[in-house]
């Protein structure tokens, strides 16, 4: 399957191509809102009755007062945009245009399953297993969850978490008390209030009762992608 690329110029593209427009609305409305006579000459009418509105008498008339500047450059504005619209070849043959030619940007960014850790990869990997083998929900796509079981050591690892989750930050992970599928005998440090009797090996059961609690945060900050048939079905009580 291929990859998208490390960086794409769709967005800011779009985004440049959306702002051409903003000034020449920002301008209209602003003449429009100056030059309304209600709130700067204080006209008025009568209304007809008490359920009818009364008539604003707010027209474009070309009058020259204090908001005339702003229409002014809202007109060359659109003149500016009409003329590099309609005479964009001619402009850019008398050098008034940047030319058009796309520029290639190589930034040298390795793929990103090349460089991720291997204990970043088992993190989702291991939460994926746990999700799906005991609760029958899958939250990660299955074709990144086996390229990832794929990750081998990088030769430059990226820093920092590469995941987008709240769990993968560790001051929320302190807050929610919540620890990991992907942290081995995780029962030993989830603390349930009830004792330990020395020893004796805690059951299966005993440890997944303690893995629930875990477990239950990781399933509620992913409500969104649990079939709402499954989630109607949940009670969330203990051995749920």
């Amino acid at each position: 399957m291929p990859l998208p690329p490390a960086l794409d110029d769709k967005l800011s593209n779009n985004m440049i191509a959306l702002f051409l427009w903003s000034p020449l609305l920002m301008l209209f409305n602003g003449y429009w809102m100056l030059s309304n006579p209600e709130i700067f000459d204080n006209v008025w009418s009568y209304r007809e009755s008490t359920i009818s509105r009364m008539k604003s008498q707010h027209f474009f008339t070309g009058q020259v007062n204090w908001a005339s500047p702003i229409a002014l450059m809202a007109m060359s504005a659109v003149f500016l945009i009409i003329t590099t619209k309609v005479f964009a070849e001619q402009l850019m043959k008398w050098g008034y245009s940047l030319q058009d030619k796309k520029i290639e940007v190589d930034e040298g960014l390795p793929n990103f399953f090349n460089v991720i850790k291997l204990s970043q990869a088992d993190q989702i990997v291991k939460e994926e297993e746990n999700m799906k083998n005991n609760f029958g929900i899958a939250i990660n796509d299955p074709d990144t969850v086996q390229r990832l079981d794929a990750t081998t050591i990088p030769k430059k690892a990226v820093q920092g978490t590469p995941w987008y989750t709240v769990l993968s930050n560790m001051k929320y992970q302190t807050a929610f008390n919540y620890i990991g599928a992907f942290v081995e005998e995780r029962e030993k440090l989830i603390e349930d209030g009830f004792g330990e009797e020395e020893g004796r090996d805690m059951t299966a059961d005993e440890k997944a009762l303690r893995h629930e609690q875990s477990d239950m945060v990781m399933i509620l900050l992913n409500l969104a992608v649990i079939p709402d048939s499954v989630v109607l079905q949940m009670d969330l009580k203990p051995q749920w």
